[in-house]
């Protein structure tokens, strides 16, 4: 499978990842894996939850996606500097 890849670009107040923890992060998470799963897999599964597994630097995190059919995947989430995030799906 190739690297997917999707561009959350929001504001920070929709997403509520000003000045707070990991949950708003993996709350704005799930909605992407879903874009990227629906939109560049073909796929139908929902993400239904986004557990932040690693926190590799200040912007950078793994994280497991867990979709509504079951499976789990691995994701890369990273905090750009303009209120916005970035979601990977990595080779499984």
């Amino acid at each position: 499978m190739k690297k997917m890849i999707l561009f959350g670009a929001m504001l920070a107040c929709l997403l509520g990842l000003c000045g707070c923890g990991d949950s708003a992060l993996e709350e704005s998470a799930a909605p992407l894996v879903t874009s990227i799963i629906k939109d560049q897999l073909g796929g139908s599964a929902k993400c239904v939850s986004v557990e932040i597994t690693e926190k590799i630097s200040d912007t950078h995190f793994r994280a497991k996606a867990n979709l509504d059919n079951g499976n789990a995947l691995v994701i890369m989430i990273e905090k750009s500097g303009d209120d916005q995030i970035l979601v990977t799906i990595p080779n499984q």
